[in-house]
Formats: C-alpha cells, structure tokens, sequence
C-alpha cells in the first residue's frame, strides 16, 4: 500500500494518542482538577484581602465551575496547538511517500528516512477513527495509515493484518 503521509496525518495521530492514552487522559483530569481549585482559591483569596471572602468564594465557584466545563475543550486545543507546532518544526515525523507492506515476517514500511519494520508479535493493537488507521507498534507508537487514500483497500490491508498477529487472532 503507498500514500503520501502528511503532516496533518501525524498531527492526527497525535490527537488521536492525547484522547485515547489513559495516561494522557489522566493528566488531563489532574490538570483539570487543579486548575479548577486554584482559580477558586486564588480569588477567594484576593477577595479575603479587601474583605469581600464570601463574594470572592462564590465567585471563584462560579469561574471555577466554567472552567471545569470548558476544560476538556481548553485541553484539546493546547494539543492540537503543540502537535501542529511540533509538526512544523518536523518533531512529529517526515512527511512524505510511504510505503506499508506486510510479509510472513512482519510489517514494514519505508519513507524518505528510511525503513522499518515490526514482526507480528511486536503489533500491539489497530485501532481506528473515522480518518485514519493505527498499527500500534508500542505504547505510544503507530504505523499511520490515512483512510483517503479509500476504505477499501484500508479495511483489506487491515483484515490481513489481523489475521497475522497472534495475540490479535484469539
């Protein structure tokens, strides 16, 4: 299978990581959490200052309670923001052809930086949303297949894939 792999697809590799990744999920919460309590302690604080704690603490609520709302959106945008910039500086990855095949020993794929490869023991998972494909070689690492280059050969390329790996087949 050859695409052009774009720095929009890395980018939506990486939002796709920073929803789904417990771990980045967990931070999320945690940011989520604190910023919240420190916006209601900081302006209870500053309205005990001149006196006005009461109207300082249901104030804070109030503004806190915005922010806890908004939070899941706030954060989504601060990734998207740090993935575009780490796209354009190239610390997400080359853009540019690719190429993914697979054989008895594994999958592959070779870019203008070089080849790779995983055997099938080393797929940890596939994963999709509505425009890409992900072939988890780690954690936190994937082989990105963009789904415009057509569903079809995507969910074939996907389906044989499946049908390889070990853990994936039970």
């Amino acid at each position: 299978m050859e695409f052009e792999l774009t720095a929009d697809d890395l980018v939506a590799y990486n939002l796709y990581g920073f929803r789904t990744n417990p771990a980045m999920k967990r931070q999320g919460e945690i940011y989520r959490v604190g910023s919240s309590l420190l916006v209601l302690a900081a302006l209870a604080l500053l309205a005990a200052m001149v006196g006005l704690v009461m109207e300082g603490v249901v104030i804070g609520a109030v503004i806190a309670l915005i922010l806890w709302l908004l939070w899941p959106e706030i954060w989504l945008w601060v990734a998207k923001r740090s993935a575009m910039h780490l796209a354009k500086s190239g610390g997400l990855g080359v853009p540019g052809p690719c190429r993914l095949w697979f054989d008895e020993d594994g999958v592959h794929d070779a870019t203008s930086t070089g080849t790779s490869s995983v055997g099938w023991h080393g797929i940890d998972r596939i994963e999709q949303d509505s425009d890409h494909a992900f072939i988890f070689v780690g954690p936190a690492e994937a082989y990105v297949i963009p789904k415009r280059i057509g569903e079809a050969p995507v969910r074939e390329f996907l389906d044989e894939v499946r049908l390889r790996i070990p853990q994936l087949a039970s």
